[in-house]
């Protein structure tokens, strides 16, 4: 039941983030992004739980998704309309303007840096990620690592990313994988259930009740 639960967490933030809440199926087949770099973000996570022991709280739970998003701050990316997420508590009015909000940010930002320029750079996850290293573990090493995550992610697309910026705007690819095609859909569907599984043991207790008691077993 919570990997049912977890996994329409996902599907419901891939469907919203489509172009039109009417477009059905086959527009979502195109939009999900943004669950591929929490999921690939959350791998992360686990693999970090599992073999050196590390687990992040509520608050780095929560800064690995926001790292698995920021790169794409700078337009055009996986961050599209997200406030959907607040909509139960705030209204559709103020998560319509919120959004536009995000959306006029990351096109002024995109305007200025160009999608996948230095907010992609590897140079920079690894900064992140190392500072975050001297954090001993806080929140900002769990926010570096979905970034870097998410740089390695779009360097495993055909469009690659800037390997060596600043320095060099030249981008390399690790792979012919499109984005939004039905090879990404379908690497997040198979990554889901192997995340969810294979994570919740390292969730916070208080992580874990939150769950349960949302799907009435406590």
């Amino acid at each position: 039941m919570r990997l049912l639960f977890l996994l329409h967490v996902f599907l419901h933030l891939s469907y919203s983030n489509s172009a039109s809440a009417n477009a059905g199926w086959g527009q979502f087949l195109r939009f999900v992004t943004a669950p591929t770099h929490i999921l690939i973000g959350f791998s992360g996570v686990v693999f970090c739980g599992h073999a050196a022991g590390l687990s992040p709280g509520p608050l780095g739970l929560f800064a690995v998704i926001v790292g698995s998003l920021a790169p794409d701050i700078d337009g055009n990316g996986s961050i599209r309309r997200p406030c959907f997420l607040i909509k139960p508590f705030v209204g559709w009015r103020v998560a319509n303007a919120l959004d536009g909000i995000v959306e006029l940010s990351t096109s002024f930002v995109g305007l200025l840096l160009g999608h996948r320029g230095f907010l992609h750079a590897p140079l920079l996850g690894l900064a992140l990620l190392a500072a975050g290293g001297i954090s001993d573990g806080g929140w900002l090493y769990w926010f570096g690592l979905g970034y870097a995550l998410h740089i390695y992610g779009d360097y495993m697309t055909v469009a690659g990313i800037p390997v060596f910026s600043p320095f060099s705007r030249r981008t390399y690819s690790g792979s012919n994988l499109r984005v939004g095609s039905r090879a990404e859909t379908l690497l997040t569907l198979l990554l889901a259930p192997v995340v969810c599984i294979a994570g919740w043991s390292l969730l916070p207790e208080a992580v874990r009740k939150a769950h349960m008691a949302l799907l009435g077993i406590l």
